[in-house]
Formats: structure tokens, C-alpha cells, sequence
């Protein structure tokens, strides 16, 4: 056996890991290096040395402080292209950045990108961006909490993209980015979006894992559970949850219709309220039908806004009012202004 083999095996049987090295393509554990575990794509600190701080279950992980990020080397042997990436990560920014901060990158430059995954500035979500859309997944169990550790795993085929928060499926948004497979040569990057350190990230990453082949959920889970890091709920208790959720909004709302059907609240003289002044100019009363546009009148009987003839935009006449003319059988003819 090489040397370099059987260093690379002692490697992985010193520390309990949280995740399998076994069918990983690359495997990023972070313990005091910036090496892969299988030998094969070690990276380099970029803007200051590697820092470590406690990982998630015990040992070591990066921490990155919105300056220093990871680069390794283009790695066209990880350019699959069906893909799985798992990681842990600690987030511990200000919430409201401009830009959102990446988490993992296989990317190059704007046009050069395979995928880069990040979290939303303000924590409400996880984001895929592959150069040209950019796709939202929402966490299952509401916004993330900056100082926590969270396990994510993302899948990603040409035709689909999948992620997955503590073992739970998140929900996907707006937008469909999928991973680009066309290019190849692309960097690896930890912390940031770009080799040029767009989006960095601060906070701590740990267990970066490239997998070639796409991980079912129960595969997912089953890493997540390894670590020990913390409680996973189970998918069926999270249905479950989510099932005890819907049916208290839908009871909620049989409620209010309950009420409002009551003929003491439905008949129930309300409270009159008045406006005068300045809001008199923000009350508006539609004039029209459907297809026929729409005039607005505010509280002051003033014609606000013309929308006819096709007009769309809230366009202001200023000093006009209605009329009538009419015509009688017998020949007769009249006119009259409608103002005030």
C-alpha cells in the first residue's frame, strides 16, 4: 500500500466522523487543515490564515470571518452530473447584508457557475444560484437562527434541485435554478460565491461532503442522526405537526365564519369612523365595470384617477366632472353638469 494511501486511511479512522467518507468524492472535515479527506482536492485560505473553532459534533470546523474564504483548486472530477453536497453550518452575520452570503460554490465567474448555494441576508431561506436564476427553498420549521448549527444537504440534477434542513424537505419558491453541467474547470469554493470573494460568508462550516449520485431522504437523515449534533425531528412527526397546524388554521376559520354568520354581529351597528383633511385624498370610490376602465373618486368627490381607454396608469385630469345629455322621443333635448 502507498503511503499516501495509508495516511489518507488513518486520517479517517482517528476522529468519529460525522459523515462517510465511504462513497464520498470528496470530503472536507476541517480538523485544524484545509485538506480532502481522500487526498485529492485540498484547498487553500485566501485573505489570511485558516482559522478553527469547536465543529459541530465535536472536533474541529473553518470559521470564516466575512474576509477569509477557501478555494480549491478546478476539480473536473467533481463536476457530476447528477450531484449531492452535504455540509454543517453556523451562521453568524448581521442579519440584512447586501448580497447573501454563499455557503459552498463550484464556480469560476458569473458565466462560468455550476451552482452556488447560499442563505438569505435577512435568514428566511437557503438560495441556489447557477449564473443565470437564482432558485429560494424556505426552511421547514421557519426562518434560520444565526449562532445555531444546521445540517444541509442539496441534490441537484439538470432537471431538478432539492433541499433538504436537518433531515426535513424544504420548500421550494420562487424561481427554478438548476445546475449547469455544460462548463468545466470550475473552482471550489468555501465561504464565498466567487474566486474574487463575492458574498462571504462569516461564521463556521464543517463536514463538506461531494457525492456522486443523488442521496435519498432516508440516506440524508441517517447523516444528519450520525453527528449527534442535535435532534432531529422525524418526518413523520413533522407531518404531523404540519397536519396539527392546517387544522387549527381551518377550526380558526370555521370559527370567524361562525361568528360573522351570527345575526348579532352580522346585524351589529358598527362604529362610525370619519375622515377628514389630508385622508380625505386617500380614499378611493371605483367608477365602472368590468372591461369598461375606471374612474376614482377620493373623499373629497374630486376624479382622482382616470383609467379608460386601455390607460393603466393612475392618470390625473385636473378640473373635470360627469355630465349627462339625453334626448326624448318627442325630440326634446337636455343637459345637465354633475359637480360639486
Amino acid at each position: 500500500m502507498k503511503p499516501a494511501a495509508l495516511t489518507a486511511i488513518l486520517a479517517l479512522s482517528l476522529s468519529p466522523p460525522l459523515l462517510s467518507a465511504q462513497e464520498a468524492k470528496a470530503l472536507w472535515r476541517f480538523e485544524g487543515n484545509l485538506e480532502d479527506a481522500l487526498g485529492k482536492h485540498s484547498g487553500k485560505s485566501v485573505h489570511g490564515p485558516a482559522a478553527f473553532v469547536p465543529g459541530a459534533g465535536g472536533g474541529k470546523a473553518l470559521s470564516l470571518d466575512g474576509k477569509r474564504f477557501v478555494q480549491a483548486p478546478p476539480s473536473p472530477d467533481l463536476e457530476f452530473p447528477e450531484t449531492s453536497v452535504e455540509l454543517w453550518f453556523k451562521p453568524a452575520f448581521q442579519p440584512g447584508l447586501r448580497g447573501n452570503p454563499a455557503l459552498v460554490a463550484q464556480r469560476a465567474d458569473h458565466a462560468g457557475t455550476r451552482f452556488s448555494i447560499h442563505v438569505a441576508s435577512d435568514y428566511s431561506c437557503l438560495m441556489l444560484w447557477n449564473g443565470r436564476r437564482l432558485a429560494l427553498f424556505y426552511p421547514p420549521l421557519g426562518p434560520l437562527r444565526r449562532g445555531e448549527w444546521y445540517f444541509l444537504a442539496v441534490t441537484m440534477t439538470p432537471g431538478e434541485t432539492r433541499f433538504y434542513l436537518d433531515g426535513l424537505p424544504c420548500t421550494e419558491g420562487q424561481g427554478r435554478a438548476r445546475i449547469r453541467i455544460g462548463g468545466k474547470g470550475y473552482p471550489i469554493l468555501f465561504g464565498a460565491a466567487d474566486p474574487m470573494g463575492k458574498e462571504r460568508f462569516r461564521g463556521a462550516l464543517d463536514e463538506i461532503a461531494f457525492y456522486d449520485r443523488i442521496l435519498p431522504p432516508g440516506e440524508i437523515a441517517r447523516h444528519m442522526d450520525a453527528g449527534k449534533v442535535k435532534k432531529r425531528l422525524t418526518l413523520k412527526d413533522y407531518l404531523a405537526r404540519k397536519e396539527a397546524e392546517r387544522k387549527a388554521r381551518a377550526e380558526k376559520a370555521k370559527k370567524r365564519l361562525r361568528e360573522l354568520m351570527d345575526p348579532a354581529v352580522l346585524f351589529a351597528r358598527g362604529k362610525q369612523k370619519v375622515y377628514r383633511g389630508e385622508s380625505l385624498q386617500a380614499i378611493r370610490f371605483p367608477l365602472g365595470g368590468i372591461g369598461g376602465g375606471c374612474v376614482q373618486v377620493d373623499g373629497r368627490a374630486v376624479r382622482a384617477v382616470w383609467q379608460i381607454a386601455g390607460n393603466m396608469t393612475q392618470a390625473s385630469l385636473p378640473d373635470t366632472f360627469f355630465a349627462l345629455a339625453w334626448k326624448t322621443e318627442s325630440g326634446g333635448t337636455g343637459a345637465r353638469a354633475l359637480r360639486t
